[in-house]
């Protein structure tokens, strides 16, 4: 299908994913925007199995990346390259948007403030428990945190073709680290005086299915940068949701850790009755911090499953804990990460090939180059 002047781009990245490509292309396809109004483009990241195949059954237009994979969002910037729509919209593979969706995002982006908007996941139940925990906390947050945010997450996300060529499209380096790449992303759209959106009308069935390994690498690889590390105001000064969820997400780890160490220093004898005294005061805490979080998870999931939430949420909130110190330490000792050394050399003398050595864009001029 050639669609002549689109309105809206809709611009999927894949890599070795076909069956719930095929999934999420189906859930496009019934899309009530009419199709004569937006054009699928699907960008095929190196991949080995039918990834191509299926894209081909729905695609306007397939574009087959050789060698190896280089990450979504380089993926995302060849899409943008070859797209025509005024609007972007950038769709994950595993992700199934609703049918009103893609009008929601038109709608949201026809406030001419607005240059990005990010839709709210929901979650297939049937996972095993650390992907179900995952889905309900995600949801909780996204939930409790829409409005004005200052990160664009382009797994399910919208923005305007201008304000991206602004900001210098997606930045190619930062692999397997999304979460970093949408605070940095969202606050260079904001530079821009432009504002970003969580709208929660606007959702999609996120199908991804996570093992322990693969959280526990995320978690430490992805979550060890805070947001206020950042050069423009957070967008918690004008979203009362948005600053509870931060403050409670600061909050926790310490307070989990703070629990840990002085049960321990209590078991070994140390500390006497003040380390009892402060054991308490952090239990305390981190119960009235998290009821909300408890009591949303017992509406979705039933009480009995809480035996489950809470000892996950704990372990998982010192894990963030860890992610931020080791963080801290592996940026002051050896710098932010970076791509393998040829990739680096070819971007340093410019060298112009097709498909493009993936670019990386400058810091903002009031951002340190560790940060």
């Amino acid at each position: 299908m050639t669609i002549q002047s689109p309105i809206l781009s809709v611009i999927v990245p894949a890599h070795d994913c076909a069956e719930p490509l095929r999934r999420c292309l189906d859930a496009l396809a019934a899309s009530e925007l009419p199709r004569e109004r937006w054009e699928l483009i699907v960008v095929d990241d190196a991949s080995q199995d039918d990834t191509a195949i299926v894209a081909a059954r729905y695609a306007d237009l397939v574009v087959r990346l050789p060698g190896r994979p280089l990450g979504p969002e380089y993926a995302r910037n060849r899409g943008v390259e070859l797209s025509r729509g005024e609007l972007l919209a950038f769709v994950s593979a595993d992700v199934c948007p609703k049918p009103d969706a893609l009008s929601g995002f038109i709608r949201a982006l026809g406030n001419p403030t607005v240059g990005a908007v990010n839709g709210v996941y929901e979650y297939a139940r049937g996972g095993n428990l650390l992907t179900d925990f995952q889905a309900l906390y995600n949801q909780f947050v996204r939930d409790r945190a829409a409005g004005e945010v200052d990160a664009f997450f382009s797994g399910f996300g919208a923005i305007r073709r201008s304000v991206l060529a602004s900001v210098g499209g997606f930045d190619e380096w930062s692999k397997n680290r999304p979460r970093v790449a949408a605070v940095e992303l969202g606050q260079r759209i904001r530079a821009l005086g432009d504002r970003v959106l969580l709208d929660a009308g606007i959702r999609a069935i996120h199908l991804k299915r996570r093992s322990l390994a693969q959280m526990l690498q995320q978690t430490l690889r992805d979550h060890g940068v805070p947001y206020e590390e950042h050069a423009t105001p957070p967008a918690e000064a004008v979203n009362d949701g948005l600053r509870w969820v931060r403050r409670r997400e600061r909050a926790t780890p310490v307070l989990c850790w703070t629990a840990v160490d002085c049960l321990a220093l209590a078991l070994f004898g140390r500390g006497g009755i003040w380390v009892w005294f402060i054991l308490a005061g952090a239990v305390a805490g981190l119960t009235v911090l998290n009821v909300p979080f408890y009591a949303f998870a017992a509406r979705q999931r039933g009480a009995a499953r809480l035996f489950s939430v809470v000892p996950l949420h704990f372990v998982g909130s010192m894990l963030v804990g860890t992610a931020r110190l080791t963080d801290r330490v592996l940026r002051g000792l050896v710098g932010e990460p970076r791509p393998d050394p040829a990739i680096e050399a070819f971007a340093e003398v410019g060298l112009n090939t097709w498909p493009p050595v993936p670019i990386r864009r400058a810091p903002l001029a009031s951002q340190s180059p560790g940060a």
